[in-house]
């Protein structure tokens, strides 16, 4: 295996230094923040706050120093701890309920809110340097069901990572692609649906050296929706789902056996009731056919699989025991071997707490 190049920079991206390193492990997942460590010779110019840039064998990351250790193992050596560099969203915004259900894009409302807390901030001292903002794809019809903190009102304090960036992709596959370019000293985020074509996965074949698949039943498998009009009750409208994935108010063609549920909502301004019951239907029924967790593991080199050319938000059919399940990247480990993890289900405490803000059930 070859080597690992490090490759350090300060937040204006001027270059600092750069070193080989043989054994690199880095876990990233979208839906949870995660922190890394890598082991390198010891040199007094890497700092928290600068940036990380790891490549090799067939993977680039990037990301934030959150500390380095001196002396843990031997004087020559530091370890110096990192972050993903969308975990730097994991902050708390004022959001405008009123977003959902507007003629504002989903992917757009994402870059609004990048742009407002960490380009154009008047707290200068809080802008990233050199930061810019791209909407690749426009998803309109959103809702991710944030109420407001006080009634009457249209604004609800939240954390932007879990509750708006993490929920796009689990229920729209919208993710944030970040690309630094070096030679511009930019750092680029690109903000959309994966456009990448779907892969298939046969996880029985011997290239796959371990294999785990949790399935879970939870709302998201609903096939029948009543949301009824909070001015009086007295009017509804029923949605159900078909076997094509898709879903409306026609009473045919269903999936069955019936597993149903009720809401309500209120139709805002100039806001339709039937708008209103739309965005409750589509925050319901989105992202149901995510809600598993596959995890595979595979050699760095397989070229079967060819884990490096996957990506966060890329869909993939996962066929096991005769089963194929519809699901997308969420996360990576890499080492030696690389576990590709797929769905939105975690199994892991901390990060299923981590899923209980405004907005998720």
């Amino acid at each position: 295996m070859r080597p690992y190049n490090i490759e350090i920079f300060e937040q204006d991206g001027t270059y600092v230094l750069h070193q080989n390193v043989g054994t690199v492990r880095n876990s990233y997942d979208y839906l949870a923040p995660m922190t890394n460590d890598v082991s390198m010779v010891f040199d007094e110019r890497v700092v928290e706050g600068q940036y990380i840039r790891i490549v090799g064998n067939g993977y680039d990351w990037f990301g934030l120093i959150t500390g380095v250790t001196v002396g843990t193992t031997s004087k020559k050596l530091m370890t110096v701890t990192y972050q993903s560099f969308i975990d730097r969203f994991s902050v708390d915004i004022l959001f405008d309920t009123n977003y959902q259900g507007s003629g504002t894009s989903l992917e757009q409302v994402i870059a609004n809110y990048i742009n407002e807390y960490f380009v154009n901030s008047p707290d200068v001292q809080q802008r990233i340097p050199n930061l810019a903002v791209y909407v690749r794809t426009n998803t309109y019809n959103w809702g991710l069901h944030i109420t407001s903190d006080v009634a009457g009102s249209h604004y609800a304090i939240i954390n932007f990572r879990d509750s708006i960036i993490t929920r796009a992709l689990e229920k729209y596959r919208i993710s944030i692609e970040v690309k630094p370019d070096f030679v511009h000293r930019r750092i680029n985020l690109y903000i959309g649906v994966n456009s990448a074509e779907s892969r298939t996965f046969e996880a029985d074949l011997p290239n796959v050296i371990e294999k785990n698949v949790v399935l879970k039943q939870t709302a998201n498998s609903l096939n029948k929706l009543t949301v009824y009009n909070e001015d009086d009750y007295s009017t509804s409208i029923t949605y159900f789902l078909h076997p094509d994935g898709e879903y409306d108010t026609t009473d045919s063609d269903r999936v069955t056996p019936v597993n149903f549920a009720i809401s309500s909502t209120v139709a805002l301004d100039e806001q339709t009731f039937e708008a209103a019951a739309q965005l409750v239907a589509s925050d319901r029924f989105s992202g149901r056919a995510y809600n598993n967790l596959i995890e595979l593991k595979v050699m760095n080199d397989d070229d079967l699989v060819r884990p490096s050319e996957m990506d966060i938000g890329q869909q993939a059919v996962v066929i096991t025991n005769g089963v194929a399940y519809t699901t997308c990247l969420t996360g990576k480990v890499v080492s030696d071997t690389t576990t590709l993890i797929f769905g939105t289900v975690r199994i892991d405490l901390t990060k299923i707490l981590r899923g209980e803000t405004n907005g998720n059930y």
